[in-house]
This record gives structure tokens, C-alpha cells and sequence, in this order.
């Protein structure tokens, strides 16, 4: 399959670097420390997998059950990260990560499941997306779960 690679750089030379499959999904973010986020899609271009590593190779996180994320809420949860990392002084990214995708995609799942018990125990497979509604940023993002067989 083919790969595309970009790297940016910003002024303090902390090097980021982004691969694309042939389609320009993007399979993996690799900042400077080492530390990767990669992703994987199925056939429709939804996210099925979500790896976040430490520069090791030891998971941090993930996000590969039978769950489909938009590409929109893996974005805001990067986007979220970034900033409060940035706050953090850098020192927090790990964590933030961590907390996000406990906060924002699994206790969310869980709460969906537990008040949906028929849907989700007939299920295939599981989306979260981000709404369509406008929420003030400090409310945290409108997660819709969605059960589908």
C-alpha cells in the first residue's frame, strides 16, 4: 500500500510527522519524543482502531473493540489534548491523552450501553461521532453512540 509522509516543524524544532495510506487517511502521528498515534480504518473510511504509544512502543491507550469513531471526534479529542498539553507546559501529554479517551469515548460508550442494554447486546458494531449541535467548548464536545447490527 502506498504511503504518504508529511513532517512539520515549529519553531522550537519539535518535529511532527504524519503517514497517509494510499487514500490520505492518516495512519500515524509521530511527535518528537517518539510518542505515535496510529490508526486504523475499515473499508468505508471509518476508524476502527486507535493506538496511542509511548516511544517504546508501550500502549498508552486504545481504541480498537467493535467501536467506530468519526474521523470529526478523533480530531477534537487531538485537538482538546494539544491544548491542554499546551497549558500543561508540555508536561502532561501522556495523561491528557489517556483522560480524554476514558472522558470523551469509553465512560460514554459504557453510559450508552447501560442505558440501551437490548441494543447494545445485539450489536455488530458501535459509532460515536460528534453531533451536529453547537456546545460552548468548556460544556465538552456532543457525543451521539449509535448501536448498529
Amino acid at each position: 500500500m502506498l504511503h504518504k509522509q508529511l513532517v512539520w516543524s515549529d519553531t522550537n524544532v519539535h518535529r511532527t510527522t504524519f503517514s497517509c495510506d494510499a487514500v490520505g487517511q492518516r495512519t500515524l502521528k509521530q511527535l518528537a519524543n517518539g510518542t505515535r498515534a496510529s490508526l486504523s480504518y475499515d473499508d468505508a473510511g471509518q476508524t476502527t482502531a486507535l493506538y496511542n504509544l509511548k516511544s517504546g512502543g508501550a500502549v498508552v491507550s486504545s481504541f480498537d473493540d467493535d467501536a467506530v469513531i468519526s474521523e470529526a471526534l478523533g480530531e477534537e479529542i487531538g485537538r482538546r489534548a494539544y491544548e491542554l498539553n499546551q497549558k500543561a507546559g508540555g508536561k502532561e501529554g501522556r495523561r491528557i491523552v489517556r483522560k480524554l479517551t476514558t472522558d470523551l469515548v469509553e465512560i460514554r460508550m459504557q453510559e450508552s450501553a447501560m442505558g440501551h442494554v437490548a441494543e447494545y447486546q445485539v450489536r455488530e458494531r458501535i459509532e460515536l461521532g460528534l453531533s451536529q449541535s453547537t456546545v460552548p467548548d468548556d460544556a465538552g464536545p456532543d457525543i451521539k453512540v449509535r448501536f448498529v447490527e
